[in-house]
């Protein structure tokens, strides 16, 4: 077998960054995991891994009725957050009283469901309602 260093039966390898005989550290990211490519790097709000919206406000949580009570169009609702992302500083959750038990995957990686309310999320100022 050809080594990766050219010569026939050396017994040299690359590792899992394309180095002929490396220790994986050329590729191994902020998280300590090696990856051909590249591994995980810091983001712009210092986070290890992060998309650059890890810096973005705070969640914040409320209880309706508020000024995003209209969001439920007529239904009851019961709780509202601030998700956080620097995309859009207005992303909000709206729970909202549903006739039937739903389940919402939303952009991020959060699932609501059960209870007979509806999760409701959306970019911009308000979520449309559900």
């Amino acid at each position: 077998c050809l080594g990766c260093d050219g010569e026939p039966d050396s017994g040299r390898v690359a590792d899992v960054c394309g180095v002929c005989m490396g220790n994986g550290s050329t590729c191994t990211g902020c998280d300590g995991v090696a990856r051909p490519g590249g591994g995980a790097v810091v983001d712009s709000c210092g986070n290890c891994g992060g998309g650059d919206d890890s810096c973005g406000q705070p969640p914040s949580l409320g209880v309706l009725p508020s000024w995003l009570g209209y969001a439920c169009a007529g239904r009851e609702g019961r709780f509202w957050w601030r998700a956080p992302s620097d995309r859009a500083p207005g992303d909000h959750i709206v729970l909202c009283k549903a006739s039937v038990p739903r389940v919402f995957t939303l952009e991020c990686p959060l699932a609501l469901s059960g209870g007979g309310f509806s999760g409701n999320a959306g970019e911009g100022v308000l979520p449309q309602a559900v």
